[in-house]
């Protein structure tokens, strides 16, 4: 597997990818609109990397526990139940 980096220069990925052929990346976002201190995202992309934003539903951002449970699976963990969105980067 080739080396990979990414570097944030004028809104760019640079780097190369598994065969050279460069980065894979997929943004989603997912929205939990019921409260709960526990939300699951099941993404079925095959990896364990990604960085993740997660913002309330006033549009702040938090901090919270998150685990991936599976290469196909993450979940997320608050201290009490709260709703919001989670905006996901997967590096494929």
């Amino acid at each position: 597997m080739a080396t990979q980096y990414f570097a944030k220069s004028y809104g760019k990925v640079y780097g190369t990818g598994a065969g050279g052929a460069g980065p894979s990346l997929a943004a989603r976002l997912y929205r939990f609109t019921a409260p709960s201190d526990t939300w699951v995202i099941t993404h079925n992309l095959g990896t364990y990397n990604f960085s993740i934003s997660l913002m309330d539903s006033d549009n702040r951002q938090m901090f919270a526990g998150v685990k991936a449970v599976t290469e196909n699976q993450i979940i997320i963990y608050f201290t009490e139940p709260i709703s919001g969105i989670a905006n996901v980067t997967f590096y494929l």
